[in-house]
């Protein structure tokens, strides 16, 4: 009786087989592209039995490749593949999918939904990833975001791939890779524009930095800091060594974003007058450059590897830009009237970090709008 219906289940999966198209394969009696089931499988195979048994619908022990995650197929190819956690009472059962993305996920060519966040994926994301027809900046049709994916990302995704937990991952480089420093400038406040001649201690000098990040959200203390060359030059604030150095950092920053902050510091009137100074900016992580050899701390050896910048000031000159530079080209004009109208208009009436906020917000009220706008105009007309 068992040898009959063996030979029976042998007939009826030829019948359905022949059905089937070239390049497909019949499974539950349907036909499913076999490139695309294959996919699948890898994915499975590189989890190394780390996926979470929940989607083991059959309960035979064994996750087959049209029960991982959520999926939905037309004409027999895949369209949708969301490894999303899943929710039951409002608890989340993470899926755990781990390993590598398969090279061949171009094969993928009809897919038009592609979820993976929060699992275990680790290593280089195949730059083939950008081949498919997706939107990549909607994170409700790709989403990789709480991975251990590791940097550089394809160019396509890198300002998308969001926050990657690479710190136990054996990547070459940490995700905080692209951090740099940009509009290094400096002004006086409350004085003359000079850089402290001997007969002028009044005002306070600042220089204004950008942080910006230009790779994927670096979630590790990210912050700068900033070196004198000179003896007598003093920051106040911050976490420097000594009074030559100034250092501080924020808890992150997101992809493509732009912290700015003004320092202020102060130059002794000793220093004679035409002495050059240099002023040098780098982006760092929190412990960056500390000997991590017998340190627990995660964080320690995480440096950014951007090129850092330079700005020289001399003694009896004048600083480079002033209040109301917005545009930071050295002079306040009409110029910058256009470039605060325009960052008001995109921005609305709130707090930003970024520079041009803190170099235009000439009322100090931590708001950009046109109270702004008319106190740089009357700075430039009494110019």
């Amino acid at each position: 009786m068992n040898r009959i219906y063996f030979i029976l289940i042998f007939i009826f999966s030829l019948v359905i087989s022949q059905d089937c198209e070239t390049g497909f394969i019949p499974i539950d009696e349907e036909c499913y592209f076999e490139q695309d089931i294959n996919i699948l499988d890898t994915f499975i195979e590189n989890s190394n039995d780390s996926i979470n048994m929940i989607l083991d619908i059959n309960n035979n022990g064994v996750i087959e490749p049209l029960e991982l995650c959520d999926q939905e197929w037309a004409n027999g190819r895949i369209i949708l593949f969301d490894c999303y956690p899943i929710i039951i009472n409002g608890n989340y059962n993470w899926l755990d999918v781990s390993g590598e993305i398969p090279n061949n996920i171009t094969d993928w060519e009809y897919i038009e939904v592609f979820i993976m966040s929060y699992n275990d994926l680790s290593g280089l994301i195949p730059d083939s990833i950008c081949e498919l027809d997706l939107d990549f900046s909607d994170n409700s049709i790709f989403d990789l975001n709480g991975n251990a994916l590791c940097p550089p990302y394809p160019a396509c995704i890198e300002t998308y791939i969001n926050n990657q937990d690479t710190m136990f991952s054996d990547c070459e480089l940490n995700v905080c890779y692209n951090l740099g420093i940009s509009d290094f400038i400096s002004y006086d406040l409350n004085g003359d524009n000079i850089v402290n001649p001997y007969d002028d201690l009044n005002g306070t000098g600042y220089l204004g930095i950008n942080l910006f990040n230009n790779g994927p959200a670096c979630p590790y203390y990210p912050g700068i800091r900033i070196q004198s060359n000179t003896e007598g030059v003093s920051f106040y604030g911050g976490t420097g060594t000594d009074i030559l150095e100034f250092e501080t950092w924020w808890y992150a920053i997101e992809s493509q974003g732009v912290y700015g902050l003004n320092i202020p510091f102060e130059i002794s009137p000793f220093i004679p007058e035409g002495t050059p100074i240099t002023f040098t900016a780098e982006a760092v992580t929190l412990h960056c450059e500390e000997d991590c050899s017998e340190s627990d701390d995660p964080y320690c050896n995480m440096c950014p590897i951007t090129d850092p910048i330079t700005l020289t000031l001399t003694v009896g000159s004048s600083f480079t830009n002033a209040l109301g530079d917005a545009n930071f080209d050295g002079q306040v004009d009409v110029l910058d009237v256009i470039e605060l109208v325009s960052y008001v208009l995109n921005i609305g009436d709130y707090y930003s970090w970024e520079l041009v906020f803190l170099m235009t917000d000439l009322n100090f009220d931590y708001n950009l709008n046109i109270q702004d706008i008319i106190l740089l105009v009357n700075i430039i007309l009494d110019s």
